[in-house]
């Protein structure tokens, strides 16, 4: 099997300064690459810098669908006549800055939250980190689960379990998309996807019964998951350095 491609002759001050999370964590193996767990599981640990590397890119292309919203409110915004009244934006401005295949985007980003949350969730890794730990340091990963699990990476209705909404109309084919920004800020425009279910995580059930901040809205019957790249996307990056690190008692 071919060795990873690690850094070479890293410091620690270096990986204290470092932002890009892939090199991050490839910077974190080199550091570690002496340590036992490394050497033991090092196949299995490099898989993440893809991972990560892969929700990097998503991310940047949703940003772009944010950007062309934005873009696209500016313009209606400013495309008023001297009574205020707003002049008609030519059909083909507006398809060129169509933010709804953002969808997509953000249905490939989920997909990899699963591999994320699985990663961490693996045998091999709970040999050495606990399941309360894994709650504790990834809570906004496995916050993020019911959506990729009802929505993602199937439909609700193609294969329904006993905890599952069972009518929550048109939410179940897929997620809600919304397109927000502060009243009078288009310059500050966000994606938002939200989904309902009674789904949560069992870890989150077990050891994180507060919602998590920023994702989850818990209900008496129905909860709804709340994703929001623009807020969500460094917290789940963060959280996976930080378990990452756990892991090596680093």
């Amino acid at each position: 099997m071919l060795e990873p491609q690690l850094p070479q002759n890293p410091s620690k001050r270096t990986y204290s300064k470092m932002a890009n999370c892939k090199h991050k964590v490839s910077c974190l193996f080199a550091l570690q690459s002496s340590h036992k767990r490394y050497q033991e599981n090092k196949d299995n640990l490099i898989g993440i810098v893809d991972i990560l590397d892969w929700l990097e890119h998503h991310y940047k292309k949703i940003k772009n669908h944010e950007r062309a919203g934005s873009r696209r409110l500016i313009k209606i915004d400013k495309s008023k006549d001297s009574n205020g009244k707003p002049f008609e934006i030519p059909k083909p401005d507006l398809r060129r800055e169509n933010h709804w295949p953002a969808s997509h985007e953000a249905g490939a980003y989920m997909t990899l939250i699963g591999k994320l949350s699985i990663f961490f969730q693996s045998e091999w890794f709970k040999e050495y980190v606990d399941d309360s730990v894994i709650a504790s340091k990834i809570p906004s990963v496995l916050a993020l689960q019911p959506i990729r699990n009802k929505c993602t990476a199937h439909r609700q209705q193609d294969d329904p379990r006993n905890d599952d909404c069972s009518s929550l109309g048109l939410h179940q084919y897929g997620l809600t998309h919304l397109l927000a920004c502060p009243i009078g800020k288009p310059e500050a425009v966000q994606l938002e996807y939200q989904f309902p279910t009674k789904q949560r995580h069992y870890l989150l059930k077990k050891y994180h019964p507060a919602p998590v901040q920023g994702i989850e809205c818990l209900g008496n019957k129905n909860n709804i998951v709340i994703f929001i790249p623009t807020n969500i996307h460094s917290k789940v990056l963060k959280e996976t350095i930080s378990l990452l690190e756990h892991f090596f008692d680093f």
